[in-house]
C-alpha cells in the first residue's frame, strides 16, 4: 500500500537539503536534482529510437 509520501521522496530530500539557518546548501541541492534526473534520462535513452520514429511518423502526412 502506497501512502501520500512515497510518492514525495525527492520533493522531501530536496527539502531536506536546503539550510534553513543560513540559506542553501547547493552541493546537496544539485546532487538531489542529478538523482533524480537520472530515472528520466535513462528511460528516455532506451526509449529514444522509438521516440523519434513514432514523432516523424505522426508528422507524416498522407
Amino acid at each position: 500500500m502506497h501512502t501520500p509520501l512515497d510518492h514525495e521522496f525527492v520533493r522531501a530530500a530536496a527539502r531536506a537539503a536546503l539550510d534553513q539557518t543560513s540559506g542553501s546548501s547547493y552541493g546537496p541541492m544539485f546532487a538531489m536534482s542529478t538523482l533524480a534526473l537520472v530515472p528520466t534520462l535513462i528511460c528516455f535513452l532506451i526509449f529514444q529510437k522509438r521516440l523519434v520514429e513514432g514523432l516523424a511518423t505522426s508528422g507524416m502526412k498522407g
